[in-house]
């Protein structure tokens, strides 16, 4: 017999055409991850209104000024190292 929730662990939602977003709602995790931060033509922190309620973990997928952009507006939270989460 397994848990009672075991067979939704993962929320799979279609966040955008062909994009897809998952989630582990029964987790109460202490931070959120934000993947990529755009071009920093905008303010994508004030985009976010009040969704953010806790500290972000930054990751980028690669360092393109269109990925990148936007970084500095989360001066606060944790940039991920794909180097440091590897131990390389």
């Amino acid at each position: 017999m397994g848990l009672p929730f075991e067979e939704r662990w993962f929320e799979i939602d279609e966040i955008h055409s062909g994009v897809h977003q998952a989630s582990e709602p029964h987790m109460a995790l202490s931070r959120d991850i934000l993947f990529d931060t755009g071009c920093g033509v905008a303010c994508l922190r004030a985009s976010f209104g009040d969704r953010i309620g806790k500290p972000l973990i930054l990751f980028k997928s690669y360092a393109h000024c269109d990925h990148i952009g936007s970084y500095g507006e989360f001066a606060d939270d944790y940039l991920a190292s794909r180097k440091a989460k590897l131990g390389l």
